[in-house]
C-alpha cells in the first residue's frame, strides 16, 4: 500500500508509521499542508503509481508555510473533490468528531484504540 499523511505534528507521524511498519507499509509520503498533499496525490496519479489511501489531521496548515486552520482535512477532502481525485482519506484527529466525506474518521487519543482502528481501516481499504 502507499499512503499519503498530512499532518504538522511529527510525533503523530511517528506514532502512525510505527503502525504502518507493523503492517507492512513502506510506501508512505508525509506532508504538512493541503497544498503539498494535493499536489503529491496529482504527481502519483501521473506517474502511474496513485496512493491507496490519505491520512489526515484535521488542524494543520493549508498553504506551505502557512499558519495551522481548524478545518484542513476538510479542505483537503474538498480539494480532492474538485480536482476529481478518488482517494480514500482516513481522517486521523485529536478531536471526536465524525467527517461524513471521510472513508472513516479516527479519534487519536490515548484513551481510544486507535492503533486498532487504523489497522482494521487500512485492512478495508487493502481490500477493496
Amino acid at each position: 500500500m502507499k499512503i499519503l499523511q498530512l499532518d504538522d505534528s511529527n510525533s503523530k507521524r511517528m506514532e502512525i508509521q510505527s503502525v504502518l511498519k507493523r503492517m507492512g507499509i513502506r510506501g508512505s509520503l508525509w506532508v504538512r499542508s493541503v497544498e503539498e498533499g494535493i499536489a503529491a496525490a496529482q504527481q502519483a496519479i501521473e506517474e502511474g503509481a496513485p496512493f491507496d489511501a490519505a491520512i489526515t489531521d484535521m488542524h494543520y496548515p493549508v498553504l506551505v508555510g502557512g499558519p495551522a486552520e481548524l478545518k484542513a482535512g476538510r479542505v483537503f477532502i474538498e480539494r480532492l473533490k474538485e480536482q476529481e481525485i478518488q482517494l480514500p482519506v482516513i481522517v486521523f484527529s485529536t478531536s471526536r468528531l465524525v467527517e461524513e466525506d471521510a472513508f472513516a474518521t479516527i479519534w487519536y487519543d490515548e484513551r481510544s484504540n486507535w492503533e486498532y482502528d487504523l489497522q482494521m481501516t487500512l485492512q478495508k481499504i487493502r481490500r477493496k
